[in-house]
């Protein structure tokens, strides 16, 4: 039984890493070279695929591939933590076959999570990618996302309760300062504010934000302006009044979408101006 938890995260680290990777140079294969290699990225630029000298090719490895990939699959942000715990059984521990088999199970349905997500995300046919193992996908899938759904409800009753424990004479939604205090002092567009489902409190949603520009077109196709636009990509809930702590695939399970679009930003925050 233990020799299986081993294969799993030997093989499914690389099948994650593969699946990035073609994410990734499914936009430009330069997308997946190691930045410290020139004549890699140059390489993955000019030469098609069935020409490349491949033993020379130097490219990122799976961490790089994870996190760039969470700019393109926003929804990744979901499983992020327990990738990252795969990602460190398969780079360590299972080489010396010792994992942990309690955790082995939630390992289990990021990396199947994350494997559908891509493979959505590829538009590639689910049923031959899959074969045989499609039923299994599919259950595991559900499965999944029936344990978040619990998980946060059981969460939400407990810091409810919490709640009611601390302040006895408070009603939802009392605005708690002391118990708030600081929390506009957090840095600016890694946080957002969110009512807390349990106490109806004014709480944190802890994210990454990533700016673009939105271009305004007129009726002859002419671009007359460009705003900016910032994608918060929530990964943990908090409040501060009742407890209340949520992370990755618990968000959904209490309304919080994949990516929230922030505007009327600040670019400087983002772009480092020149005084020139």
């Amino acid at each position: 039984m233990q020799r299986d938890y081993v294969d799993f995260y030997l093989h499914s680290g690389v099948s994650l890493e593969y699946l990035l990777k073609s994410r990734l140079a499914a936009i430009a294969p330069t997308l997946i070279a190691n930045p410290k290699s020139f004549s890699s990225m140059l390489l993955l630029a000019q030469l098609p695929d069935d020409q490349l000298p491949a033993p020379i090719i130097k490219t990122i490895g799976i961490v790089d591939s994870l996190q760039r990939c969470q700019t393109l699959v926003t929804s990744l942000h979901t499983y992020a933590d327990r990738l990252k715990m795969l990602i460190s059984y398969r780079n360590g521990a299972a080489h010396a076959a010792l994992v942990n088999e309690a955790e082995a199970s939630k390992d289990l349905a990021a990396f199947v999570g994350a494997t559908d997500l891509l493979i959505r995300d590829l538009d590639q046919p689910r049923e031959p990618f899959y074969g045989d193992f499609i039923h299994f996908v599919n259950v595991r899938l559900d499965q999944s996302r029936d344990e978040a759904e619990v998980e946060a409800k059981a969460a939400i009753a407990s810091a409810a309760a919490e709640f009611r424990r601390r302040y006895p004479d408070a009603t939802n939604g009392w605005a708690l300062g002391e118990a708030l205090h600081g929390w506009l002092l957090e840095r600016k567009y890694e946080i957002e504010r969110y009512d807390c489902p349990a106490c109806n409190s004014p709480a944190m949603l802890h994210g990454d934000s990533d700016l673009e520009w939105d271009a305004d077109v007129d009726d002859k196709g002419n671009i007359s302006g460009v705003l900016p636009i910032v994608h918060f990509i929530p990964s943990q809930f908090e409040c501060r009044v009742c407890g209340l702590l949520l992370r990755g695939r618990q968000l959904p399970a209490i309304g919080v979408p994949g990516d929230i679009i922030l505007r009327d930003v600040d670019p400087s925050y983002f772009v480092e101006l020149s005084n020139e």
